[in-house]
């Protein structure tokens, strides 16, 4: 009779444990859905302009780290006439799901992404796409772009230069009248890009050179390519693939397929020296504010070693 006694004590004893166990799990699932909840609630694009306000332009521009150029790479993009995805058994094995160039959800995220931006005084900005398929809505993203500028800068006149290249904008700030923190007068470029196959020859050009020397010194193809190349051939790999452009400090890459790192048709040479971040999904409601704003702490947080 002591002997049931006791298993019956020790079997209620450790019921009462699974019990309290089973209890304390969903008070905590609990309590972090609200938590969820309220950082969702909180999580505007007053956060970004919070965040930009606490820099002060003047030290900003001194600093080394200073972003000037942000690439957008968006993946998995497809035209609006494409044919759907056929369905298969297992829907957990698909990649990311296949974005549609014309969607205006896709482009309000765009123009968001690109008014965090310029909240965060980055003068140059890219978007590019394999195909070059956001090239034909450029319009669009504009008039989406204007909306959230014009809400942010109201004490400033907005502007939209024309431009010889469609698939470019020129935007200037001119101050209109005087307010406490308002930023002077600042000018920025957003431009759309897509993969060349005609920069190829002065690509591969750029990496041959001095082959015959490199089997004596055993020296870094790349290295070597990039240093000839930064007098000539690489200048016209420049042009034709970026206009130009300066390499990019921070490349953000969008709907990568299962979140795994994909660059497809971006030029090898811009990922040298730049930040690479996966922001998954580009879709709305996808890709917040907050996640933005650790984009911008991880490239501030990164060393650059200055070689010679």
């Amino acid at each position: 009779l002591f002997l049931r006694l006791c298993h019956f004590l020790l079997y209620t004893l450790l019921f009462l444990l699974k019990f309290a166990q089973a209890q304390a799990s969903f008070a905590r699932a609990t309590l972090r859905l609200w938590l969820l909840t309220l950082y969702y609630k909180f999580d505007q694009e007053e956060m970004v302009r919070d965040c930009c306000a606490c820099q002060d332009p003047a030290s900003s521009a001194s600093s080394v780290k200073k972003l000037d150029h942000v690439a957008l790479v968006v993946n998995n993009l497809v035209s609006q006439t494409a044919a759907p995805r056929p369905r298969v058994a297992k829907e957990w094995c698909l990649p990311q799901p296949l974005l549609k160039a014309g969607d205006p959800e896709l482009h309000h995220q765009l123009a968001k992404i690109i008014n965090f931006l310029v909240l965060t005084r980055v003068p140059t900005v890219s978007v590019f796409d394999q195909e070059g398929l956001l090239k034909k809505y450029v319009a669009r993203i504009q008039s989406q772009l204007k909306k959230l500028l014009e809400a942010d800068f109201r004490h400033l006149d907005l502007r939209f230069q024309p431009s010889s290249d469609q698939s470019s904008l020129k935007l200037s700030f001119q101050l209109v009248a005087s307010s406490p923190g308002a930023p002077k007068n600042q000018s920025h470029s957003i431009h759309f890009l897509s993969e060349q196959e005609d920069a190829l020859p002065s690509l591969l050009k750029a990496s041959k050179l001095r082959s015959a020397q490199l089997k004596s010194s055993q020296e870094n193809l790349q290295a070597l390519g990039r240093r000839q190349a930064k007098i000539g051939d690489y200048a016209e790999y420049q042009q034709v693939h970026f206009g130009g452009l300066r390499q990019p400090d921070l490349i953000m890459v969008f709907n990568s397929p299962r979140r795994v790192l994909q660059m497809p048709g971006f030029p090898f040479l811009e990922r040298e020296l730049a930040e690479i971040v996966e922001c998954g999904d580009v879709r709305e409601g996808c890709f917040r504010a907050v996640e933005f704003i650790e984009c911008i702490e991880r490239y501030a947080h990164i060393e650059q070693r200055w070689g010679k």
